[in-house]
């Protein structure tokens, strides 16, 4: 027995030595310093990218699967595996599945992994430090507490150093305090700093991950957050500079983001909020003129149609326009703009109604009839006179013009709006036969009580035949749980009650059931009892498990909430008699 123990030592010990050559050799790249300078033998690169993981959590599984040989897991792109060998507190080799370690030596996950490495280990020292025993415990050393005692150059030091290893920092701290850097011309300030941190983020392909676009994605928050307090202190020409830069810097990068792409978009849409609160604020006649030349030059860019950012610019021109002269500007340049819509085979549509809305603000009626004429076929562009006709109380133009719309179009869509139209229109004139016909096109349409509701208020004739015919055209429609619902919820508007229960008993939908049986109770108690133990089982006998049960459960307590006591207590008593077998139905009865 001793002897086996021996060889098994001395096996193991090979083992062990083979491995550790291996790991040295083979796997990992040979290192020798101390787990406490990490920061003095890896390069900025790997730090900052390690420091990066460790923040965001992405250092998973670290764990020690033989003695000094670590193993964790890096999230970054995708999962990578990484191996540390120390002895006993040296780092005596490493190993990363990553392409940059397999050509470099060196990459972000090692670091991190150290990083991790390190706080672990220095943290299970530190709790098997005896403490002392003090009468008067110390203050506890929070930031509020040092950031108090600090000297000030110090701390200002201490800053500039620390910025100078951690990017992310860096970037966060310039833009805090960007506002307040005097000697930098404002525009250029900011663009500095948003091509800081694009280059940051950019992967080696130029895009963007999900890492990358957060960082963004930061910033521009906090360049937001800047504008809002430029905003309030009154330094407009600040937050109109920080908006432009915002504009010009992240549009170019959307298509490139794999991540947060909506996000950073709306980010950008922001940015031209900030234009329109600064126009509301009266700015100063300098500061306007420049917005105007600004949004005139910068809407005229291929990039910007490109990433249909156009439009928000030539929507702050229209809000701009006051004087004669600069009307005549913007009409000059949207006619430009639809040219070059039109030979890019664009959609003109929002073009075409951005025009709209300048020849309404300035009331020229006759334009705007022309140019309608023009480009009616477009639907958007229908739809915007129609809607301009109903509001000037032109219902016979706004009718002809749906009408003509419904004859042109094949679009469902469209079709189904310009009923709503039609309806609309025939509500206004107070035309009772019109508002039946279009409220019925809209009902069989979209199974909306409602339309029901505006059909009884205005019909005038033998409701009790057109009832009869309209139930009859909802029920030939195609089966859906929506028709149910509409047929059921018909016969209770109208207190039929009698039809309503046949219905019930027609459908065995447990949930129309729940909807309309209680209430049926006032009107056809034992019919509705009758029902509902022919319901539940015909149900149970259908459907198995934890939902039917929980379903079951939900009507029996809604019986007892109806004041229906003796119908809830004997549907109880006798599921518990039929059908104890079922063992989820049982427990939802215990509730009982």
């Amino acid at each position: 027995m001793a002897l086996f123990l021996s060889l098994t030592l001395i096996v193991w010990t090979i083992a062990n030595h083979f491995c550790n050559y291996v790991f040295y050799w083979f796997i990992g790249m040979n290192m020798n310093f101390p787990l406490q300078h990490i920061e003095s033998n890896l390069d900025e690169d790997s730090l900052l990218q390690g420091e990066q993981f460790l923040d965001e959590g992405r250092v998973q599984n670290l764990q020690e699967a033989a003695q000094h040989l670590w193993l964790a897991q890096v999230q970054d792109d995708q999962i990578y595996e990484v191996e540390v060998k120390i002895s006993p507190s040296k780092v005596k080799a490493v190993s990363c599945e990553c392409e940059r370690f397999q050509k470099e030596k060196e990459c972000g996950h090692i670091a991190a992994v150290l990083l991790q490495l390190r706080n672990q280990l220095s943290k299970s020292e530190s709790q098997n430090i005896p403490e002392e025993k003090e009468e008067d415990a110390p203050k506890r050393l929070t930031t509020g507490v040092v950031l108090d005692q600090v000297n000030f150059d110090e701390l200002v030091t201490f800053v500039k150093q620390y910025a100078k290893t951690n990017r992310n920092f860096a970037l966060a701290l310039k833009a805090r305090f960007a506002p307040g850097v005097t000697g930098i011309d404002s525009r250029e300030k900011y663009l500095q700093l948003l091509e800081s941190t694009i280059a940051a983020s950019r992967r080696p392909d130029r895009t963007f991950n999900q890492r990358g676009a957060n960082n963004i994605y930061k910033i521009l928050l906090e360049i937001h957050s800047q504008i809002q307090e430029a905003i309030v202190q009154g330094y407009l020409a600040e937050a109109v500079v920080m908006a432009q830069s915002m504009i010009e810097k992240i549009t170019p990068l959307l298509r490139k983001m794999q991540a947060l792409q909506e996000e950073v978009r709306e980010q950008v849409r922001e940015a031209f909020e900030v234009f329109r609160m600064v126009l509301e604020l009266s700015p100063p006649p300098s500061l306007r003129e420049s917005i105007w030349a600004y949004c005139h030059r910068e809407c005229r860019k291929l990039l910007y149609r490109n990433m249909q950012i156009d439009q928000y610019f030539l929507r702050i021109l229209v809000q701009m326009t006051e004087d004669e002269e600069k009307t005549e500007q913007l009409l000059a340049l949207l006619d430009e703009q639809m040219t070059r819509y039109l030979y890019e085979k664009r959609e003109q549509a929002q073009l075409i109604l951005l025009k709209l809305t300048l020849l309404e603000k300035l009331n020229r009626v006759n334009d705007i009839h022309d140019f309608l004429n023009q480009h009616i076929t477009n639907d958007e562009v229908l739809f915007f006179a129609i809607r301009q006709s109903i509001n000037r109380g032109n219902f016979q133009r706004a009718k002809t013009l749906a009408q003509s719309g419904q004859r042109r179009s094949e679009n469902t869509a469209t079709t189904t709006l310009l009923d709503a139209f039609l309806l609309e229109i025939a509500e206004r004139e107070g035309d009772s036969d019109a508002i039946v016909r279009h409220a019925e096109q809209r009902l069989l349409q979209t199974l909306d009580l409602k339309y029901y509701k505006i059909i009884n208020k205005a019909f005038q004739g033998n409701w009790k035949d057109y009832y009869t015919s309209l139930l009859n055209s909802i029920r030939q429609l195609p089966f859906s749980i929506e028709k149910f619902k509409l047929i059921a919820a018909i016969y209770y508007e109208e207190g039929q009650y009698q039809d309503l229960l046949k219905f019930l008993r027609e459908t065995q939908s447990l949930d129309l059931a729940q909807a309309y049986g209680h209430l049926l109770l006032p009107y056809e108690r034992d019919g509705v009892y009758h029902f509902y133990f022919e319901l539940i089982e015909h149900y149970l006998n259908n459907h198995i498990g934890r939902k039917p049960s929980e379903k079951i459960r939900a009507i029996i307590r809604q019986l007892y909430e109806a004041d229906a006591e003796d119908l809830a207590d004997s549907l109880v008593e006798n599921l518990r008699a039929n059908y104890p077998e079922r063992h989820s139905l049982m427990e939802e009865l215990e509730l009982f």
